[in-house]
């Protein structure tokens, strides 16, 4: 989810990420139009376009997981760090910010085991 917390609106919104080698991109997403793949790059990227002040953007893609024998014990990463890229409407200034990767981790639920964790 991408949401515009500012007071001015994007021209143009991108997000994307690189997958690492035990993530495999499964060509599933909620809008196929918007979601690319680069099978060398490994990266997935959402093109997103024009937002408005205050709205929310979803999107979802579909991967498949196959953790090493590493990661046992562990909520391996499933992305690289995830970089916004966009163009505030009124500045024109260009935006550009990396946030954490995602992982497994699951969180704020309430499990009488651990499931983001890969087992052996």
């Amino acid at each position: 989810s991408l949401k515009v917390s500012a007071q001015n609106a994007l021209s143009t919104a991108k997000v994307s990420f690189t997958l690492p080698v035990y993530a495999t991109w499964r060509n599933t997403t909620t809008d196929m139009s918007r979601f690319t793949y680069d099978t060398k790059t490994r990266t997935v990227t959402w093109n997103i376009g024009a937002m408005k002040e205050g709205e929310v953007a979803n999107g979802e893609v579909s991967l498949t997981i196959k953790p090493s024998q590493s990661h046992v014990n562990q909520s391996p990463v499933i992305t690289s760090g995830i970089v916004l890229e966009a163009d505030e409407s009124d500045s024109r200034a260009r935006i550009k910010t990396t946030f954490s990767p995602l992982s497994t981790k699951i969180v704020g639920e309430d499990w009488s085991f651990e499931p983001s964790l890969v087992l052996d």
